[in-house]
């Protein structure tokens, strides 16, 4: 015996569009999960040009600041780097960060360091780390952060 699914249909129908929403639904707001020691971000995540710019000194800060960006800027015959970075976290960090200049094989021009620049950074700020080259011979640079206790 064949019974009528004209019912059936229509319900489906009817559920589909809402059925396709949470669907969708369901992939919002699982970016930034992070596993291991290290942070894994899975929500739109910098160039790897911009994560081999940026250095925890202890890989557990990786879980209080994200990178956001990285970049280079021609100022004149130097240049400048800027590293965007912003807290993860509610609590405000009391941090230090340090710039590392290389020329164009790659190697450190100034291997004594810059020094520490101290940075207090509130919950969830963005702020932006600048520095500019010593010389017209640097052309990439890393930065490294801590945080001071």
């Amino acid at each position: 015996m064949i019974k009528n699914n004209s019912s059936f249909k229509i319900t489906l129908k009817a559920l589909g569009p809402v059925l396709l929403v949470l669907a969708l639904g369901g992939c919002y707001g699982t970016s930034g999960i992070k596993a291991g020691a290290a942070s894994v971000d899975v929500s739109p995540s910098p160039l790897p040009e911009v994560t081999k710019r940026f250095r925890y000194e202890n890989q557990a800060l990786a879980w209080d600041v994200k990178i956001v960006d990285a970049k280079l800027v021609a100022v004149g015959a130097l240049m400048k780097g800027i590293a965007q970075i912003q807290s993860t976290t509610n609590s405000s960090l009391k941090l230090q960060y340090r710039f590392t200049w290389y020329d164009s094989n790659g190697i450190d021009i100034n291997p004594g360091g810059l020094p520490w620049q101290p940075i207090f950074l509130h919950g969830r700020e963005e702020t932006a780390l600048q520095s500019v080259g010593p010389h017209s011979g640097a052309k990439d640079f890393s930065v490294t952060i801590r945080r001071v206790d």
